[in-house]
């Protein structure tokens, strides 16, 4: 019976009854294959370019048959192939230390892949029959409990980010890692809050020093007492409260800086404290901040003055907002929201509307301005105008809301700046003694607007136009002829109405005074004095209000004859014989005083409203 080889080291597999008297010799030559196997150690020549087939015969020694194949010193110059024999399994070691340019001789089966060199080292690698598979530590499963390398690595690989920070030994909380001049990485020492990192060049690791010049700005707004650093810039937000800045103790050159946030230090101020017998341009005192938006700059200079200012602004450079922004000044004078989204400004008496930001088609606002009621005279005098009413509503600039017939939908533009306002007072009425002098009321102007006083009642002979107008008075001698004009001087839309007339001859009553929305009543009969004209309402304050009503005539002769009711909005009308003053902040006219030397009212104030969008 013929033997039989094993797969992988072309073993003799003899029988029983084979081989008489050379089993001895078999068995020893089986030994020496086993040998070479596993200890066998052959040298091999390359030829740059060319193929080294390496073989495994049944039975014989045989060069890929041993564990370690040492290539001969050779350079590589071309691509070169060293190729082991298939379908056997089989660990190899190859040692190719002494090729040049390695990079281009690949290790494979004849018929299968292998791998391609990347340098001139000793390679481990397993046959697997198909292909030949290179041993590296990345092809190693489970986990290293432990690893002890007491020798030296000529070099050590690890790919890209492989290594992470919990990989990394621990060090001391703030330590930044260096390099020191011979290539060493070293732990630089944590500096002070506030200080920065300093470059010392080459050679030499970098530290934390005070900042000499130069502000790191903490975005975190400050609310509440704390301590600056050198080097440091702050916002103080002093919405909720004022508060406390100290300052660090003084190193020539040392820098602090701190801003308003909230443009709120006008009411609430910043107080910057010096550190112990440090100064503050040249004083042991603390420093107060109290301007709206401003931003300061200290630089220390030296133990005489201490902290010097040496940058102040006040410049409030902002993204502008599309609304206005704006305040009120004056006793009574109130700014009020709204309907969510707008403010209402309203000024009983004189003051200032002061506009600090806004800009584009939104920055405008709607008015209300009213100018004061004229005031009547006595015995049987016409009513007093009401005074002059003009209003503008424009949506949305100041939201939907039901204005006057009066307004105009051209709203009026506000630049940032100071507007004064005059609120017009009304006019005198004239009392049971002394002289006719009886008054028309003053203008009430914002801006560009004026509104014009309301004309005082009138004899026959004497003027006394106005905002609306006044009433007809009635006395001895001939009728009036032609009614006393309103809009005066004349705006468009119109700011009122004209005043009525008196009735008979002799007339023996009076007529009414103009209103906003409708002319003074001429007297309906020789008995009857005529009623004021009716004002006009507007819901510019979020309800509706009716304001600018003319004075009623006078109570006739003989004193059976009724006087003349006020106009609706603020007119005055009569009580006995006396005539009634025009009611408070509406521009109402004055009633006029009736037969038996009953005295004139005075004119009612007048009133300015501005309504606009603020957010």
């Amino acid at each position: 019976m013929t033997s039989a080889y094993s797969t992988d080291l072309k073993l003799e597999l003899m029988v029983t009854g084979e081989n008489a008297g050379t089993w001895g010799d078999n068995t020893n030559n089986n030994l020496n294959l086993i040998q070479q196997a596993i200890s066998g150690f052959e040298q091999v020549t390359l030829s740059s370019g060319g193929t080294l087939a390496l073989a495994m015969t049944d039975k014989t020694i045989s060069n890929a048959r041993n564990m370690v194949i040492k290539f001969a010193t050779a350079s590589i110059a071309a691509s070169t192939i060293c190729t082991i024999p298939d379908s056997i399994e089989k660990f190899y070691i190859f040692d190719a230390t002494g090729l040049t340019n390695p990079t281009n001789l690949t290790i494979k089966t004849a018929s299968g892949s292998g791998f391609t060199l990347d340098a001139a080292k000793i390679y481990a690698a397993y046959s697997d029959g198909t292909n030949l598979n290179e041993i590296s530590l990345d092809t190693l499963g489970g986990t290293v409990a432990a690893a002890n390398i007491t020798g030296t690595i000529a070099t050590a690989q690890i790919a890209d980010d492989a290594v992470t920070l919990a990989k990394m030994a621990p060090g001391t909380d703030g330590n930044i890692i260096s390099y020191d001049a011979s290539g060493n990485p070293v732990a630089v020492a944590t500096g002070s809050a506030g200080q920065v990192l300093t470059s010392a060049g080459a050679g030499a690791p970098p530290t934390f020093a005070d900042a000499a010049g130069g502000i790191s700005w903490d975005t975190t707004p400050k609310t509440a007492t704390f301590s600056a650093v050198a080097g440091g810039g702050y916002f103080a937000n002093t919405t909720g409260s004022a508060f406390n800045m100290n300052l660090p103790a003084g190193v020539a050159g040392a820098e602090v800086a701190v801003a308003d946030y909230a443009e709120t230090w006008d009411s609430n101020s910043l107080t910057v404290v010096p550190n112990g017998t440090d100064k503050i341009g040249s004083l042991n005192e603390s420093a107060i901040l109290n301007t709206k938006g401003q931003s300061v700059t200290f630089v220390f200079v030296d133990s005489t003055q201490g902290w010097i200012n040496t940058l102040d602004s006040t410049s409030n450079v902002r993204g502008t907002p599309p609304y206005i922004e704006a305040s009120v000044s004056g006793a009574c004078n109130t700014l009020t929201t709204i309907d969510t989204n707008f403010k209402l400004a309203t000024f009983t008496g004189p003051g200032t509307f002061t506009v600090t930001a806004g800009t584009g088609p939104l920055a405008v606002a709607d008015y209300l301005v009213i100018a004061g009621g004229g005031g009547a005279g006595r015995e049987i005098a016409g009513g007093g105008g009401a005074g002059g009413y003009r209003e503008a509503h424009s949506d949305p600039v100041s939201g939907p809301y039901t204005a006057s017939p009066l307004a105009t939908p051209t709203a009026l533009p506000f630049a940032p700046g100071a507007y004064p306002i005059t609120v017009g007072a009304g006019g005198n009425g004239v009392p049971t003694a002394g002289p006719c002098n009886e008054s028309p009321g003053s203008d009430s102007v914002l801006s560009t607007i004026t509104s014009a006083g309301g004309g005082s009642s009138f004899s026959p002979g004497k003027t006394a136009t106005g905002g609306s107008g006044g009433g007809g008075e009635a006395n001895s001698g001939s009728q009036p002829t032609a009614v006393v004009a309103g809009n005066t001087p004349p705006v468009s839309p119109p700011q009122g109405n004209p005043g009525g007339l008196s009735s008979g001859n002799p007339a023996n009553v009076a007529g009414g005074g103009g209103g906003a929305g409708a002319a003074g009543a001429t007297a309906p009969s020789p008995s009857v004095s005529g009623a004021g004209g009716n004002g006009v309402a507007t819901e510019i304050t979020g309800s509706s209000v009716t304001r600018g009503g003319g004075g009623g005539g006078g109570e006739g002769y003989p004193s059976s004859y009724p006087s003349g009711a006020g106009g609706s909005g603020g007119g005055g009308g009569a009580s006995g014989n006396a005539g009634q003053p025009g009611t408070t902040n509406t521009g109402g006219g004055a009633g006029g005083g009736g037969s038996g030397q009953g005295p004139g009212g005075n004119g009612g104030s007048g009133i300015v409203m501005i309504r606009y969008r603020f957010q």
